[in-house]
């Protein structure tokens, strides 16, 4: 199994930065609150936007090539890190800024996926092993490449010119063990990965037939040898397309 990096950059600056969005905006979430109202009638408003988000894909120095290796998602109002019980009942967070840094070129291996009995209803144990092997070339770049992101960001608050405290990574621990401290992510693949027919190191081959099974295939996102870049939503659409074509031929 493979997983991206994510790595989470939360600061809390001394004044909410959603002051200058709408002052109009009381954050109670109810028809008191006009910025609520007009999300909610119209789709359009502070409420709509998270109170400012940005986007990004950034290069960083350990690229494997001249593409970007790097994907920025920032909001205004965000302090978590990734999802859990409630995460979709929080409220904002005024005086926070939160960015999640994806590292797209990774290429760990590390992680297993094992069924703790025969019975299929029970849940599998999984590891994502997350810098498992630091020894490796890989693992360094990926840790060079987060480091990197991390520090782009500071140098862009710093230029913004607010007063602010840098609350993850933590600011207590050096920089790298940060990160792989707190290194999560959302887009496990590569369970039962694409490789030649027949090859006991692969689960299906090029056509989506499980090895060694008759009459078995599998179009997921397992199927990807690595993880296919920040997201995995569009290469499991296209994979979906490639399968339909595929059994169709074979029918």
């Amino acid at each position: 199994m493979q997983d991206n990096y994510e790595s989470p950059v939360h600061v809390r600056a001394e004044v909410p930065w959603m002051n200058s969005v709408n002052s109009s905006c009381t954050r109670t979430f109810d028809k008191s609150d006009p910025c609520f109202v007009e999300w909610e009638s119209r789709g359009t408003g502070p409420y709509s936007l998270s109170g400012g988000t940005f986007f990004l894909t950034w290069r960083s120095s350990v690229s494997w090539d001249n593409d970007a290796d790097l994907f920025f998602l920032s909001a205004a109002g965000w302090g978590d890190s990734g999802f859990y019980p409630g995460f979709s009942q929080r409220t904002q967070m005024p005086n926070m800024w939160g960015t999640s840094i994806v590292r797209m070129q990774t290429a760990n291996p590390m992680g297993t996926v094992t069924l703790r009995s025969k019975d299929p209803r029970a849940a599998p144990e999984i590891n994502f092993n997350f810098f498992a092997d630091q020894s490796t070339d890989q693992s360094k770049r990926d840790l060079q490449a987060l480091a990197e992101g991390v520090e782009l960001l500071l140098r862009v608050y710093d230029d913004v010119g607010l007063p602010y405290t840098v609350v993850a990574p933590n600011p207590e621990v050096e920089m790298k063990q940060a990160l792989m401290d707190e290194a999560f992510s959302h887009h496990a693949t590569s369970s039962c990965r694409m490789g030649p027919a027949g090859d006991r190191d692969y689960c299906v081959d090029s056509k989506f037939r499980v090895n060694g099974v008759d009459n078995l295939r599998v179009v997921d996102a397992s199927v990807f040898p690595r993880v296919p870049g920040a997201m995995p939503n569009g290469p499991t659409f296209a994979v979906s397309r490639k399968a339909f074509e595929t059994i169709l031929e074979n029918k």
